[in-house]
């Protein structure tokens, strides 16, 4: 099972380079803090992709708070959470359009 992540910034149409993403799995109801990185100048969090993810219920959290700070926003929501289960031999792609205002979120899941 692997993840494709990328995050584009929705108010000046570029990759939301530096956006802090954090991986966590459910264990016993709770969701724990698997990883953690940073999407890089094209939007994408290249280093998810060499990640082993067995099968379970994951929680990917994007800090939008700290990314738009930094450019003197002040967000609707300071992150946003996109749940899934993990199946063996599947890949999923999620693509984030994000602005202070909202989120879209685009998910697809295939082998």
């Amino acid at each position: 099972m692997s993840v494709s992540v990328r995050v584009v910034d929705g108010i000046y149409g570029r990759p939301a380079a530096g956006l802090a993403v954090t991986l966590s799995r459910e264990f016993d109801g709770e969701f724990v803090r698997r990883w953690t990185g940073r999407a890089d100048e094209s939007g994408q969090v290249l280093s998810m992709r060499e990640l082993s993810l067995p099968h379970g219920a994951y929680r990917l959290e994007f800090d939008l708070g700290e990314y738009f700070s930094t450019l003197g926003y002040a967000p609707k929501n300071s992150s946003i959470g996109v749940c899934f289960t993990a199946n063996p031999g599947q890949v999923y792609q999620i693509t984030l359009l994000v602005s202070p205002a909202n989120c879209i979120i685009f998910s697809e899941a295939g082998q």
